[in-house]
């Protein structure tokens, strides 16, 4: 048995199966969409193998770290998979998606409201953080 259930192993076990794909994806299309011209660019002027590999590596960096953030603004704000595998345990696997819902539950609106306020904080500090470093326009 391996008692992973209700555990903060098991939300961050199920975290990572939710955002896995979200994050190859993204990685993948910054990759692809960059290979074509700046390996190209270094292959033509002269670059080695690795240098072009090092290059692209530095041009895209910007994008994967953007690429990181957007994935980890999705994490923050799930519900489902830190109720359904952590329980919502007090002091144990409660996390701010978690209490947000108990709180609605019990009627507590005006501390719900303030998780959430904080949580919109949260999200809208690093969605422009990843706009700044993702450099989009």
């Amino acid at each position: 048995r391996l008692r992973l259930l209700y555990t903060p192993l098991a939300i961050s076990i199920g975290q990572a199966v939710l955002i896995t794909p979200l994050l190859v994806t993204f990685a993948y299309q910054a990759l692809e969409r960059e290979k074509r011209e700046v390996w190209e660019l270094a292959i033509s002027l002269g670059a080695q193998s690795r240098q072009a590999s090092t290059t692209l590596f530095r041009e895209t960096m910007p994008k994967l770290l953007n690429a990181s953030l957007i994935v980890f603004n999705r994490a923050i704000g799930e519900l489902g998979v830190a109720l359904m595998l952590g329980g919502n345990i007090k002091g144990f696997t409660r996390v701010m998606t978690t209490a947000i819902a108990l709180e609605v539950s019990k009627g507590e609106f005006e501390l719900a409201l303030f998780l959430g306020g904080l949580l919109l904080v949260i999200t809208y500090t690093i969605t422009a953080i990843s706009r700044l470093v993702g450099g989009e326009r």
